[in-house]
């Protein structure tokens, strides 16, 4: 049960009625929760969702636990785990984190922190880091990783899928939210209710748990990245089909739901937007003075150059990606034709940034 000589955080509310909690007790509805295995945990229905099967992760961290977790990952004899260690640890992958304004006393929510490549990079840098994540496995490999690492301020929760909006931490909280690669998955679990209406609703969930000018930093692809009108499969939809899909994240959402449904036999809920539709996403669930940045190539990248969107290199770089994305069309006259024209249209009016293949966003909370 829950200790505080061996468990740092203590701010968490009941996700059921918001009442702060007594250690893990809830001293409105008696609900109780629990420390298990060094994981908060704050769920009743266990969900799921892993780069890797329950089977194939049960068997890393069970290797993990006799040779180590770096070890385990490296020296797998599956080629599938092993191309993960650069993603699990890279420090470089959570640069942006360096427009937030963090010191040694900041507290940092991980939301969806999957294996906790941020939860690791932001630990040296910062008091506090809690990991949280719907998957109990992916925490427990935290939990071992800060263990053999000797790593005492990073906190593992087991939270509820975030299509809920129920986040177990008391309001006023953190100095940064960090969500990489997990707002657009929002929306996923619940198989009714409207996706954007469900991402509302975490972003203001979030809101609540932030500090007065906490940030919350969001990496995500844009709808309308470039790659997309060139062909570029769904990075989402690949998660559950082995069939390419293409363009659907340009087509309106009640055709790309007729298409998902048709392909793959599952509705169309990982949604995206547009670099306006992130902007007015986040001014509604509270947000104010939203910054936004170029990855290049991409948030997701090992290694990114992060940049303003509206900077000058970042029209260089983009011009000089469609130049290729051109190239590629140099059989097919009319595609040639049409892109040409869309090109120099978006050159004409300086619109390059709404291309982006992906973004990195800044909400400030006021």
């Amino acid at each position: 049960m829950f200790s505080e000589e061996s468990f740092g955080f203590r701010k968490f509310k009941c996700p059921h009625c918001s009442s702060e909690l007594s250690g893990l007790v809830c001293p409105k509805c008696n609900k109780g929760w629990m420390v298990e295995g060094g994981i908060a945990k704050f769920v009743e229905q266990p969900a799921h969702w892993n780069l890797l099967a329950e089977e194939e992760m049960s068997g890393l961290i069970s290797q993990a636990e006799k040779v180590g977790w770096a070890e385990a990952i490296k020296k797998s004899k599956s080629q599938k785990i092993r191309v993960l260690y650069p993603f699990t640890d890279c420090p470089t992958r959570a640069d942006a984190t360096f427009y937030l304004p963090l010191n040694e006393k900041s507290l940092i929510l991980d939301l969806g922190s999957g294996w906790g490549n941020f939860s690791f990079a932001l630990a040296p840098r910062v008091g506090q880091v809690v990991a949280a994540d719907i998957t109990s496995q992916a925490l427990k490999f935290i939990h071992l990783r800060k263990t053999q690492d000797k790593i005492e301020n990073i906190t593992p929760v087991l939270i509820e899928p975030l299509d809920f909006g129920r986040l177990p931490f008391a309001d006023n909280t953190f100095n940064a939210v960090i969500m990489n690669g997990v707002l657009e998955w929002v929306g996923s679990h619940l198989k009714t209710g409207d996706p954007l209406k469900l991402q509302e609703g975490c972003l203001r969930a979030v809101y609540q748990t932030l500090k007065n000018n906490g940030r919350v930093l969001i990496g995500i692809e844009n709808r309308f990245g470039l790659k997309y009108f060139f062909g570029a499969q769904d990075d989402h939809l690949i998660h559950y089909s082995s069939q390419k899909i293409s363009y659907t994240t340009l087509l309106p959402r009640i055709i790309a739901n007729w298409i998902t449904k048709k392909r793959i036999s599952l509705p169309y809920r990982t949604y995206t937007h547009s670099l306006n539709g992130y902007k007015s996403l986040l001014k509604r669930a509270g947000f104010k003075d939203i910054e936004v940045y170029f990855p290049d190539p991409d948030y997701r990248a090992i290694s990114a150059q992060v940049y303003p969107v509206k900077v000058q290199e970042v029209r260089k770089l983009l011009r000089a990606s469609m130049k290729n994305e051109l190239a590629s069309l140099s059989r097919n006259m009319f595609w040639h034709w049409l892109f040409n024209n869309f090109i120099l249209l978006i050159k004409l009016f300086k619109l390059e940034y709404f291309f982006c293949n992906s973004y990195l966003i800044i909400g400030v909370k006021r």
